[in-house]
């Protein structure tokens, strides 16, 4: 009798049983660092640098001798920005980014996909072979003006120009260069137009203060990431 409850009751009342996971289930995905920063870890900040224009347009052309269009000579500065950044022991890491065949929406999605923390698209200006002065485009968030006045300052220094030359430009998406500086949600970014390229001594100054031009835009960065702590 006993026997027959028993068999009665095991229809109603199982026992569960634990599966273990596959032992894979739970691993780190592909590619993925540390979770955490170790304690001896100071940070670092990753730095998307764009050359602004394709080599099938290349964008403003400096004064005579020089010759060099927006996109070569940004392309050398964003080369000697790698090369400075390699000497500050892993402070900044510096991904180079061209616009050709993605286009400007494509290299922002690249610097967004690379997991930058910071953006910064060169350009040089060109008006009427007279002009002069350093000016700097970002979006109107504060975090964004604040990372374009650092920048801002330190090309100025370089340049030796009065307090903030032409200044710090907070711009619509509809204006000129809208379209690139937001294209960055969730990180800071900024388009720097450094100097006049059409006239005459600011391509002088330029070409013999490239170096100290691509160091003083690594700077700023640093500058920035200790500012927001991201560098210790």
């Amino acid at each position: 009798m006993f026997a027959k409850i028993k068999s009665w009751a095991s229809k109603f009342f199982t026992r569960a049983v634990l599966i273990p996971a596959p032992a894979n289930q739970f691993e780190e995905p592909s590619g993925a660092g540390p979770e955490l920063p170790s304690a001896e870890s100071k940070g670092r900040v990753k730095l998307a640098v764009i050359v602004g224009h394709e080599k099938k347009a290349q964008g403003a052309v400096m004064a005579q001798p020089f010759n060099k269009s927006e996109y070569e000579f940004n392309t050398m500065v964003a080369k000697a920005m790698h090369k400075y950044a390699s000497t500050l022991n892993s402070e900044v890491e510096v991904e180079i980014i061209f616009r050709d065949g993605l286009g400007i929406s494509g290299a922002y999605a690249r610097a967004r996909q690379l997991l930058c923390d910071a953006v910064i698209e060169l350009h040089f200006n060109a008006f009427n072979g007279k002009v002069v002065g350093t000016e700097t485009l970002t979006t109107p968030d504060s975090s964004d003006m604040d990372f374009a006045h650092i920048v801002q300052k330190k090309m100025c220094e370089v340049f030796g120009r009065d307090g903030q030359s032409r200044g710090v430009k907070a711009i619509s998406k509809s204006a000129r260069g809208g379209g690139n500086v937001h294209s960055f949600p969730g990180g800071v970014n900024c388009l720097v137009e450094p100097f006049f390229g059409d006239t005459h001594s600011e391509a002088s100054l330029a070409m013999n203060r490239l170096d100290e031009y691509a160091e003083a835009l690594v700077q700023a960065v640093v500058l920035w990431g200790r500012q927001v702590d991201l560098l210790h």
